[in-house]
């Protein structure tokens, strides 16, 4: 809360401001009462307004899955992304759905590594997130014996060297 000497120099501090910029002066004390009072307001309500508990331990304990997926994006791609379109909803859906192995860390290393746009280093838009996700954790099966078929091509090239 502003003490009435705090509010008192607001009011001159600005008033002299306005004076040195060409503003008249009644006009000038009028508009520093203003915002004196308004910066009381504000002092106020900052002041009286309740908290909410526990937000800053579940960003930080990754209980608040969403904000941790936007920040570990901004903090790989340094751009900000419209979340509030249609396309941010869905690509923070999708994205909080996957499993735990498909980390942000990893997929940025994938775009980064391997994408066209990453190798020449630009940051990838929220559909080339939504879209090329999967490719980054594909996982090649290899077969658990090698066909019948390689047995003989085996033989033949073992034959000719």
């Amino acid at each position: 809360m502003l003490t009435t000497t705090q509010s008192a120099s607001i009011r001159d501090i600005v008033s002299s401001t306005l004076e040195r910029y060409g503003v008249d002066k009644s006009t000038a004390t009028s508009a520093a009462i203003d915002i004196s009072q308004g910066i009381k307001w504000l002092m106020t309500e900052v002041a009286e307004t309740p908290r909410r508990k526990g937000t800053g331990t579940a960003t930080s304990a990754g209980l608040n899955k969403a904000e941790t997926i936007k920040a570990q994006l901004y903090e790989h791609f340094k751009i900000n992304y419209p979340w509030h379109c249609k396309t941010g909803t869905m690509t923070l859906q999708y994205l909080m759905s996957r499993p735990t192995p498909q980390t942000v860390d990893d997929f940025a290393a994938w775009y980064w590594r391997s994408h066209w746009k990453g190798k020449k280093g630009q940051p990838p838009s929220l559909d080339d997130i939504y879209q090329n996700w999967p490719q980054a954790f594909e996982t090649i099966q290899l077969p658990a014996q090698e066909p019948a078929g390689f047995e003989g091509l085996r033989a033949f090239m073992a034959a000719e060297a």
